[in-house]
């Protein structure tokens, strides 16, 4: 096989530009996250933050996201794609890459899902207590913090994961150009 970089991967070699480490995912997330928080700590100072931290929404979008994968896969199945993705485990067979990668993608929908659900709700509480004004910016902060956190989850977390989905033969897992899949039928099965 030959040696080369297949989107940030390497498919061998070693070195400065060898095989990147557990998480390695988060290193772009990290320095985006970073300059954001920086922004609003420039901009807001300290007391920036605090709208960002809305315990029911984060409850909701995670919450929801987590139940929503148990319910369509086994929990052991879900876990073990997380962390032997997270840790750059290449997946047993092609089976279990795209049952892996299925997984992860699934994750990403659902955290995109929760986080609209959650902005419906907080859009519901908000209109239905519209008497009592000070109820609306908080119900209002709670609909947009959940959009806010399902994005997060599904962008920096789900989506860099199921790009690291990889086979036995290392080689990352990417979908063809222009983006459209042919099913292929394994000969001892076309038969049946």
């Amino acid at each position: 096989m030959a040696r080369g970089r297949i989107c940030g991967y390497s498919q061998g070699g070693g070195g400065a530009m060898g095989r990147r480490g557990p998480l390695s995912f988060l290193g772009p997330a990290a320095v985006w996250g970073g300059l954001l928080g920086l922004s609003v700590y420039c901009a807001e100072g300290p007391a920036g933050f605090k709208p960002f931290l809305n315990l029911e929404a984060l409850l909701l979008v995670v919450g929801g996201t987590g139940l929503a994968l148990n319910v369509a896969y086994p929990a052991g199945e879900v876990w073990r794609a997380l962390a032997r993705t997270a840790a750059g485990s290449p997946a047993g067979d092609e089976e279990e890459a795209r049952r892996w990668g299925e997984i992860l993608r699934h994750g990403a929908d659902s955290a995109v899902g929760m986080g609209g659900l959650g902005t419906l709700l907080g859009m519901i509480l908000m209109l239905s207590s519209i008497e009592d004004v000070s109820a609306v910016p908080r119900r209002m902060a709670l609909a947009l913090a959940a959009l806010f956190y399902g994005l997060l989850l599904s962008e920096a977390f789900f989506v860099p994961l199921s790009r690291r989905v990889r086979g036995p033969d290392l080689t990352l897992r990417l979908p063809p150009p222009g983006g459209v899949y042919r099913r292929v039928t394994h000969p001892a099965r076309a038969s049946l």
